[in-house]
């Protein structure tokens, strides 16, 4: 990153130059593609007045601080642009986990589509659709509750392994779970 430094009324010393610099460092560790910083330090009676712009692709960060003190006006100045980059960040990446899960769902969405097949179109335009997700091989109910309680579903339609009977074992509201005999 290019840094260019400006001293209104007053020299630029390297201590000065020196912990602007550090700064500017740490805080391209957060934010990729910075291109450029201009820090202006300017001094009128008493105020010390420091004054910091970071450029980079798309984003522009800049702090003002005014102090007795050049040393903490340039600390305070820096905080204010740390703070913006650490919210530019974050924002970012809660955008990015946002565009994840909705690619990831979308991508679900077909992927059950795919796998319902057509069985029968009712009168009002409905359609009864066939799902492969159950399994067809003979178990018992504490294979089906561990199976139930490992899916996303709120049933498991399984044949019984003792009896050879077809049985459903659904999810209760208070948490336990239900089961539907034939007779």
């Amino acid at each position: 990153m290019k840094v260019a430094f400006t001293g209104r009324n007053l020299v630029v010393t390297p201590a000065m130059r020196e912990l602007a610099t550090d700064r500017l460092e740490k805080l391209e560790h957060w934010l990729d593609g910075l291109s450029e910083a201009h820090v202006i330090l300017a001094k009128e009676k008493y105020r010390h007045i420091a004054e910091v712009v970071v450029k980079g692709k798309n984003l522009v960060l800049s702090g003002t601080q005014e102090t007795e003190d050049m040393y903490a006006s340039i600390s305070k100045a820096m905080e204010k642009v740390e703070n913006q980059a650490r919210r530019h960040r974050e924002k970012n990446t809660v955008a990015r986990r946002r565009r994840a899960r909705k690619s990831t769902s979308k991508g679900t969405e077909t992927k059950d589509m795919v796998e319902e097949i057509v069985l029968a179109t009712l009168a009002d335009g409905k359609h009864v659709l066939q799902d492969e997700a159950y399994t067809r091989k003979p178990m018992t109910l504490e294979e089906a509750a561990l199976q139930l309680e490992a899916g996303e579903r709120d049933f498991l339609m399984f044949r019984d392994a003792a009896s050879q009977r077809f049985a459903v074992l659904y999810r209760r509201p208070e948490g336990n779970y239900g089961l539907i005999l034939p007779e």
